[in-house]
């Protein structure tokens, strides 16, 4: 309404110069009710944008509503890639286990289903890769939209204000050359509609400001629910992936060791890189079901290489 009120003001204004010259009084006074209504742009600016709690819920639903729309297939694919990784896991142990050389065929079976579940594995990792940047990107064109939204009255507001502070000039002009009182009248209001304008404009930008504030704390927000409901981040699951490489790769291995085709390679490939430091640091970089299967996978690593060695010293790393 303030904004509707400032324009009308304008608009009579110019009507009234059109239709003739009106006097010095006459034109101070409409370049002041001009100038009242610039002014109230400010709080017309505050009253539109300062309820930024409201948005915030707008931003929130919009996020709830695609995490929902996507959640039961990304636990599918989350949980299926646990199950995988499990098999995979539990395999190559199996083939770990294997010490007489008469169960070989046994042995590649075993090795065939974890490399299979392996495959398993990366096919529910890259669904739910897949999902998420589905998911992310619905929530930020959906958080894109709203924004939009909130730019465009705020250009629509900016836009109001030029037009009344140029119709606010326009409104004054013909006082320059009704003489010196007229003249310094004119350049008093040629200031105050100047710093009208200026104050409006700061007001737009200040309340404005914690939108965009708000949709990029949200954005962050819903980047952690996601993670959250995957259950693990795309670093655990590339990192879980890479240590059950490892251990079917020393399945392999132990298989050819029974065949008696590489004894001498297969014992000196078991010390790698799977110490008690190195898998210490993997623990601590993060937790939960990707972890814990990490960690199973790392004791199995372990026990192989303590059985190979077949010392009379019992293995520090089983200790």
């Amino acid at each position: 309404m303030v904004a509707i009120r400032a324009v009308a003001i304008a608009l009579l204004a110019s009507a009234s110069l059109a239709a003739g010259h009106p006097d010095e009084a006459a034109l101070i006074n409409e370049t002041k009710e001009i100038l009242a209504g610039l002014k109230d742009f400010g709080a017309l600016a505050k009253s539109r944008f300062a309820n930024a709690s409201e948005f915030d819920e707008r931003l929130e639903r919009i996020v709830h509503r695609e995490i929902k729309a996507r959640k039961n297939n990304i636990s599918e694919a989350a949980e299926a890639f646990r199950a995988a990784g499990k098999r995979a896991n539990g395999k190559a142990q199996e083939v770990l286990n294997i010490s007489d050389p008469n169960q070989t065929a046994h042995a590649k079976e075993l090795l065939s289903e974890a490399e299979a579940a392996l495959e398993d594995m990366h096919a529910a990792s890259k669904a739910v890769k897949h999902l998420m940047k589905e998911t992310r990107e619905a929530v930020h064109d959906g958080l894109k939209s709203k924004l939009k939204v909130e730019e465009a009255a705020a250009k629509q507001l900016k836009e109001k204000v030029s037009q009344v502070q140029h119709q606010a000039h326009k409104t004054m002009d013909p006082l320059y050359g009704m003489g010196d009182a007229a003249e310094d009248q004119a350049d008093a209001l040629n200031d105050n509609i100047n710093d009208a304008e200026d104050d409006a404009k700061k007001a737009l930008k200040r309340v404005t400001k914690p939108y965009f504030d708000d949709v990029k704390k949200t954005a962050k927000e819903s980047e952690k629910k996601l993670e959250h409901l995957a259950d693990e981040g795309e670093d655990n699951r590339e990192d879980a992936e890479k240590m059950l490489k490892k251990l079917v790769k020393r399945a392999a291995h132990h298989l050819e060791d029974l065949a008696g085709d590489s004894d001498d390679a297969f014992s000196s490939s078991l010390v790698l890189d799977a110490t008690p430091e190195g898998a210490a640091a993997a623990f601590a970089a993060g937790a939960g079901a990707t972890f814990a299967l990490v960690a199973a996978v790392m004791g199995a690593v372990r026990l192989a290489g303590s059985r190979r060695q077949r010392s009379d010293i019992e293995s520090p790393l089983l200790v």
